[in-house]
């Protein structure tokens, strides 16, 4: 399956309520980090510590911390069209968050 049809339905998948997402991106080859990290630099990538294969990002559904899943989904598409293969993972999901003073909740990386 394709990234961006893997991102779609699992996002089409949540509650209706949802709010806040954090994904996992684990590229099955190294040599393809860079070309991945400039394809998917708009969705605000973060790179874990020590790893040349594995990014974080998240999404929000209104307001908050992350990229708009639409703008994540065409940055995964560019991915399949230039052949970047991965998996991705749905880390942790919030639903009705309400931010009070913040933008959003502070997810932590694990």
């Amino acid at each position: 399956m394709s990234l961006a049809r893997d991102f779609r339905t699992t996002v089409d998948d949540q509650a209706q309520d949802w709010s806040d997402m954090l994904f996992e991106l684990r590229l099955k080859e190294e040599l393809t980090f860079d070309e991945a990290r400039l394809a998917m630099a708009p969705a605000q990538l973060q790179r874990k510590a020590g790893e040349r294969d594995l990014f974080t990002f998240r999404i929000s559904r209104v307001r908050g911390y992350g990229a708009h899943m639409p703008l994540v989904e065409a940055c995964l598409a560019k991915l399949d069209e230039v052949g970047i293969v991965g998996e991705l993972e749905l880390i942790r999901v919030l639903h009705e968050v309400e931010p009070n003073w913040t933008q959003g909740p502070a997810l932590p990386v694990r």
